[in-house]
């Protein structure tokens, strides 16, 4: 789930995600914010509730849309964490690779690419 903003006026939405399906919406104004699902490569989906309760679905491609502010700084934060688990576990590889001393490259590769944890 991301917050999004359009870029320019003149939006469609559409019913499916191509452009050769029926549209479903069409945006006038620049600026609107949605809240979208990441669907399939370059689409998005926005889940709407109409005033009657009804549950919609409408398609809009990524080169219309932009991230919010808020939406930029969760990703980054996301990658920061993720970079510091990388990190933290290749330091951890290469301290136990070194601790083998004269241990053949076979058997650094095979220690190295294991799951196991060290206790």
């Amino acid at each position: 789930m991301r917050k999004v903003k359009t870029k320019r006026a003149n939006i469609i939405t559409y019913t499916r995600p191509s452009i050769k399906s029926i549209p479903a919406n069409h945006y006038e104004i620049s600026g609107q914010e949605h809240i979208v699902y990441p669907c399939i490569k370059g689409w998005f989906e926005i889940r709407r509730v109409d005033k009657d309760n009804l549950k919609s679905v409408e398609f809009i491609r990524r080169e219309d849309i932009r991230y919010s502010l808020e939406t930029k700084i969760i990703i980054l934060k996301e990658k920061a964490r993720r970079l510091k688990q990388i990190k933290l576990l290749t330091i951890k590889y290469l301290k136990r690779a070194l601790s083998l001393g004269g241990q053949s490259i076979h058997r650094v590769k095979n220690i190295l690419f294991t799951k196991e944890v060290s206790k």
